[in-house]
Protein backbone atom coordinates (compact mmCIF):
# COMPACT_ATOMS: atom_id res chain seq x y z
CA UNK A 1 0.00 0.00 0.00
CA UNK A 2 2.96 2.32 0.48
CA UNK A 3 5.58 1.82 -2.23
CA UNK A 4 8.81 3.77 -1.94
CA UNK A 5 9.38 6.69 -4.28
CA UNK A 6 11.81 4.54 -6.28
CA UNK A 7 9.21 1.77 -6.68
CA UNK A 8 6.56 4.27 -7.77
CA UNK A 9 8.88 6.00 -10.25
CA UNK A 10 10.17 2.71 -11.64
CA UNK A 11 6.60 1.53 -12.11
CA UNK A 12 5.78 4.60 -14.18
CA UNK A 13 8.45 3.42 -16.65
CA UNK A 14 7.30 -0.21 -16.56
CA UNK A 15 3.63 0.75 -16.92
CA UNK A 16 4.39 2.90 -19.96
CA UNK A 17 6.27 0.04 -21.64
CA UNK A 18 3.50 -2.45 -20.85
CA UNK A 19 0.73 -0.20 -22.13
CA UNK A 20 2.56 1.09 -25.22
CA UNK A 21 3.51 -2.43 -26.33
CA UNK A 22 0.42 -4.27 -25.08
CA UNK A 23 2.47 -6.69 -23.01
CA UNK A 24 0.53 -9.40 -21.17
CA UNK A 25 3.12 -11.21 -19.06
CA UNK A 26 5.91 -10.20 -16.71
CA UNK A 27 8.35 -11.81 -14.30
CA UNK A 28 10.05 -9.90 -11.50
CA UNK A 29 13.38 -11.63 -10.96
CA UNK A 30 14.70 -11.34 -7.41
CA UNK A 31 11.32 -9.95 -6.46
CA UNK A 32 11.89 -9.58 -2.70
CA UNK A 33 8.44 -8.41 -1.52
CA UNK A 34 7.15 -8.18 -5.09
CA UNK A 35 5.71 -4.70 -4.67
CA UNK A 36 6.62 -3.58 -8.17
CA UNK A 37 4.90 -6.49 -9.90
CA UNK A 38 1.92 -6.25 -7.57
CA UNK A 39 1.44 -2.67 -8.73
CA UNK A 40 1.57 -3.83 -12.37
CA UNK A 41 -0.72 -6.84 -11.91
CA UNK A 42 -3.95 -5.13 -13.08
CA UNK A 43 -2.29 -4.36 -16.43
CA UNK A 44 -1.19 -7.91 -17.32
CA UNK A 45 -2.68 -11.38 -17.31
CA UNK A 46 0.40 -13.30 -16.08
CA UNK A 47 2.54 -12.11 -13.14
CA UNK A 48 5.40 -14.30 -11.93
CA UNK A 49 7.40 -13.53 -8.79
CA UNK A 50 10.82 -15.22 -8.71
CA UNK A 51 13.17 -15.27 -5.75
CA UNK A 52 15.53 -17.81 -4.20
CA UNK A 53 14.13 -17.15 -0.71
CA UNK A 54 11.01 -19.26 -0.11
CA UNK A 55 10.12 -17.28 3.04
CA UNK A 56 9.83 -14.10 0.94
CA UNK A 57 7.65 -15.91 -1.60
CA UNK A 58 5.37 -17.19 1.17
CA UNK A 59 4.72 -13.55 2.10
CA UNK A 60 4.18 -12.64 -1.56
CA UNK A 61 1.54 -15.39 -1.84
CA UNK A 62 -0.30 -14.04 1.20
CA UNK A 63 -0.15 -10.45 -0.06
CA UNK A 64 -1.29 -11.44 -3.58
CA UNK A 65 -4.24 -13.27 -2.07
CA UNK A 66 -5.20 -10.40 0.24
CA UNK A 67 -4.96 -7.96 -2.69
CA UNK A 68 -7.00 -10.30 -4.95
CA UNK A 69 -4.29 -10.27 -7.61
CA UNK A 70 -5.08 -12.44 -10.63
CA UNK A 71 -2.81 -14.63 -12.76
CA UNK A 72 0.01 -14.76 -10.22
CA UNK A 73 2.64 -17.43 -9.79
CA UNK A 74 5.67 -17.75 -7.52
CA UNK A 75 8.87 -19.56 -8.41
CA UNK A 76 11.62 -20.28 -5.88
CA UNK A 77 14.69 -20.63 -8.05
CA UNK A 78 18.13 -19.30 -8.88
CA UNK A 79 17.96 -16.31 -11.25
CA UNK A 80 21.11 -17.45 -13.03
CA UNK A 81 19.54 -20.53 -14.58
CA UNK A 82 15.74 -20.48 -14.09
CA UNK A 83 15.65 -24.06 -15.39
CA UNK A 84 11.94 -24.51 -14.67
CA UNK A 85 11.08 -21.66 -17.07
CA UNK A 86 10.84 -22.35 -20.79
CA UNK A 87 12.55 -20.14 -23.34
CA UNK A 88 10.58 -17.08 -24.45
CA UNK A 89 7.96 -17.33 -21.69
CA UNK A 90 7.51 -13.63 -20.82
CA UNK A 91 6.97 -10.33 -22.58
CA UNK A 92 8.86 -8.54 -19.81
CA UNK A 93 11.60 -9.81 -17.50
CA UNK A 94 12.95 -7.33 -15.00
CA UNK A 95 14.54 -6.73 -11.67
CA UNK A 96 15.42 -3.82 -9.48
CA UNK A 97 18.17 -3.44 -6.92
CA UNK A 98 19.60 -6.90 -7.53
CA UNK A 99 22.25 -6.92 -10.25
CA UNK A 100 24.60 -4.46 -8.55
CA UNK A 101 25.46 -7.11 -5.94
CA UNK A 102 27.29 -9.24 -8.50
CA UNK A 103 30.52 -9.00 -10.45
CA UNK A 104 30.57 -8.28 -14.19
CA UNK A 105 30.98 -11.97 -15.05
CA UNK A 106 28.04 -13.00 -12.90
CA UNK A 107 25.93 -10.10 -14.22
CA UNK A 108 26.54 -11.32 -17.75
CA UNK A 109 25.28 -14.80 -16.85
CA UNK A 110 22.20 -13.32 -15.17
CA UNK A 111 21.30 -11.07 -18.12
CA UNK A 112 21.74 -13.99 -20.53
CA UNK A 113 19.30 -15.97 -18.37
CA UNK A 114 16.80 -13.09 -18.37
CA UNK A 115 17.08 -12.83 -22.14
CA UNK A 116 16.49 -16.56 -22.61
CA UNK A 117 13.09 -16.48 -20.87
CA UNK A 118 11.97 -13.30 -22.65
CA UNK A 119 9.92 -13.54 -25.84
CA UNK A 120 11.28 -12.33 -29.14
CA UNK A 121 10.56 -8.59 -29.25
CA UNK A 122 10.10 -8.52 -25.47
CA UNK A 123 11.89 -6.43 -22.88
CA UNK A 124 14.59 -7.13 -20.31
CA UNK A 125 14.87 -4.25 -17.85
CA UNK A 126 17.44 -4.05 -15.10
CA UNK A 127 17.22 -1.18 -12.61
CA UNK A 128 20.06 -0.40 -10.25
CA UNK A 129 21.02 2.47 -7.96
CA UNK A 130 22.98 5.41 -9.27
CA UNK A 131 26.09 5.07 -7.14
CA UNK A 132 27.30 8.51 -8.18
CA UNK A 133 24.48 10.55 -6.65
CA UNK A 134 25.24 12.49 -3.50
CA UNK A 135 22.37 11.00 -1.44
CA UNK A 136 23.44 7.47 -2.34
CA UNK A 137 27.12 8.10 -1.63
CA UNK A 138 26.38 9.74 1.72
CA UNK A 139 24.00 7.01 2.86
CA UNK A 140 26.46 4.33 1.77
CA UNK A 141 29.40 6.00 3.55
CA UNK A 142 27.43 6.57 6.74
CA UNK A 143 25.88 3.11 6.70
CA UNK A 144 29.07 1.24 5.91
CA UNK A 145 31.06 3.20 8.50
CA UNK A 146 28.54 2.15 11.15
CA UNK A 147 28.76 -1.50 10.17
CA UNK A 148 26.50 -4.04 8.49
CA UNK A 149 23.84 -3.60 11.16
CA UNK A 150 23.09 -0.18 9.68
CA UNK A 151 23.84 -0.89 5.99
CA UNK A 152 21.63 -3.96 5.45
CA UNK A 153 22.55 -4.89 1.87
CA UNK A 154 25.39 -7.07 0.61
CA UNK A 155 28.48 -5.68 -1.09
CA UNK A 156 27.75 -3.73 -4.25
CA UNK A 157 29.82 -3.51 -7.42
CA UNK A 158 29.50 -0.16 -9.17
CA UNK A 159 28.46 0.27 -12.79
CA UNK A 160 30.61 2.71 -14.65
CA UNK A 161 29.19 1.97 -18.09
CA UNK A 162 26.47 -0.19 -19.59
CA UNK A 163 28.21 -0.31 -22.98
CA UNK A 164 29.48 -3.80 -22.15
CA UNK A 165 25.88 -5.07 -22.14
CA UNK A 166 24.77 -3.60 -25.48
CA UNK A 167 24.70 -6.99 -27.19
CA UNK A 168 21.85 -8.36 -25.04
CA UNK A 169 18.58 -8.03 -26.90
CA UNK A 170 15.44 -10.07 -27.05
CA UNK A 171 15.23 -9.63 -30.78
CA UNK A 172 16.70 -13.05 -31.58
Amino acid sequence: NNPTSFQSEFNVVLKEIIERNQLTSAIEIGCEAGISLMLLNPLISKSTFLDYDHTILEKVIIAASELNLKGTDCICEDMFSMNSIADESYDLAYNSGVIEHYTKEVRTKAIQSYSRITKKGGYVIVAFPNHHTLPYRLSYLIGSSLGKKIWPWPKEYKFYSLKQYHHFRCMR
